[in-house]
């Protein structure tokens, strides 16, 4: 969780304050701000970038300017950008408007893309059919509106068509 720097002794005279700052990524996935004497470093691990990361006041904006950034540029190709959260979004829900009586696959690693499926089950009122495995980590995480998701053993989903759900499969199921 973000918060205030925390001093940690790195020497008998020598201190490093170290800020963790959320990465915008995943469920708890950070970015790192180290602060001493050797300036104000940052590494961002994997991150998603958003304005907000730089409002005023924010810890990459408190004081002295970042002397080094270690960036993640996994993405940082003109052949693999990524479009926005929201635009995301919008291209798949105009999808499945085009095909409301269809079978819905979304192909999901292990982490990420909690806010995505949560923003379709509300949009949709859909129930969103996950593992046993992902249920209890949408539970540990906390995700808003978990009454939408449920397992292939739940009685609302034996009972319904399977074009009244989304179904979330591990992406590399999908072809």
């Amino acid at each position: 969780e973000e918060g205030p720097p925390r001093a940690a002794p790195a020497a008998a005279t020598a201190v490093v304050n170290v800020t963790a700052i959320d990465a915008n990524h995943c469920p708890g996935a950070c970015m790192y701000l180290f602060e001493g004497a050797f300036g104000k470093v940052l590494h961002t691990g994997d991150f998603r970038y958003t304005p907000a990361m730089f409002a005023p006041g924010t810890p990459l904006t408190r004081g002295a300017p970042v002397d080094v950034a270690f960036i993640d540029n996994t993405y940082n190709s003109p052949h693999g950008r990524q479009p926005p959260r929201d635009a995301a979004l919008q291209a798949i829900a105009t999808t499945i408007e085009r095909f409301p009586h269809h079978r819905v696959l979304l192909g999901i690693d292990n982490l990420g893309k909690e806010e995505l499926l949560v923003a379709l089950a509300v949009r949709f009122q859909r129930h969103v059919i996950v593992s046993p495995d992902r249920l209890r980590w949408l539970k540990l995480c906390n995700v808003d509106h978990l009454h939408y998701f449920v397992t292939e053993a739940d009685d609302v989903v034996r009972s319904g068509d399977y074009a009244d759900f989304f179904e979330v499969v591990q992406r590399h199921c999908l072809s």
